[in-house]
């Protein structure tokens, strides 16, 4: 009787690089594995507009979206760079979702974001392309 031979080493490792590049791409179709959306994403400027507001505005997809933030004290500099430079790493993770799943995320995050600057009282609204979040989210 022989012995059942084993393929060369070398087609092992083409089969090996095979099986990886198409878990790679089956992770890739399914969301898992992305490459960061920075480009498409960010991008925020943030001013205080009188006594009582704040406005925010981003970029997404190509987007412009419009964050203001009404019954809010005066925000100083450093506020308002925190405040921009977290919205703007909010939106990196919301570039492939859909418009009004976007909106109210960002809307619930602003909130989240005013409460580490100890901001108590306000209310968010968040706008993109004509829709604006579901419910107004107040800090």
């Amino acid at each position: 009787m022989r012995q059942a031979r084993f393929a060369p080493a070398v087609s092992m490792k083409v089969i090996r690089l095979s099986i990886a590049a198409g878990l790679a791409a089956g992770l890739f179709a399914i969301g898992m594995l992305s490459v960061p959306a920075t480009a498409d994403a960010g991008n925020t400027t943030c001013n205080n507009n009188g006594i009582a507001l704040v406005s925010c505005s981003s970029i997404l997809s190509g987007n412009t979206i419009n964050t203001d933030i009404k019954d809010i004290r005066v925000l100083n500099g450093l506020e308002l760079s925190f405040l921009k430079l977290e919205i703007d790493k909010v939106l990196v993770t919301l570039v492939n979702l859909p418009v009004q799943v976007r909106i109210d995320t960002l809307a619930l995050a602003v909130v989240a974001i005013l409460k580490l600057l100890n901001v108590d009282v306000c209310q968010v609204k968040v706008g993109e392309l004509g829709l604006i979040n579901n419910n107004i989210a107040k800090c």
